[in-house]
């Protein structure tokens, strides 16, 4: 299922990307209806008894992982560096920010310093 959509407009593009949404969920719901339809009450009542089997202890590893994944982070927090094993581990240095609208008023009187600025590559993000 390839398209075109080179010549469309930025307001068609969305309107088609809406679509597309619709038209997803619409199959997904499609597809849960009819797997619904075959399963019987016997077989909901089965499912049922495994997923409170394993449910429960599902939970308890989960909050295991949750609260495991905390006291690594904080550890290599405190070490400041990455750690490389069975998983990695990767430490992010703080990111230094500098008050743009300040900067702009000293470079008024110092022009120089724009010669130390640099603009990123700008980026777009689809928020549904």
């Amino acid at each position: 299922m390839t398209h075109d959509y080179g010549i469309m407009s930025i307001e068609g593009k969305l309107q088609e990307l809406k679509n597309l949404d619709g038209l997803i969920e619409d199959y997904q719901g499609r597809k849960e209806q009819e797997r619904n339809v075959i399963l019987t009450g016997e077989i909901n009542n089965e499912l049922e008894k495994i997923d409170e089997h394993f449910d429960p202890i599902l939970s308890e590893i989960f909050e295991s992982v949750r609260l495991l994944e905390e006291e690594i982070k904080t550890t290599v927090l405190e070490r400041e560096s990455s750690v490389n094993g069975t998983y990695q581990v990767i430490y992010v240095k703080g990111r230094i920010i500098w008050d743009s609208k300040a900067l702009d008023g000293y470079a008024v009187a110092h022009p120089e310093i724009k010669e130390l600025r640099k603009t990123g590559k700008p980026s777009v993000r689809i928020k549904r």
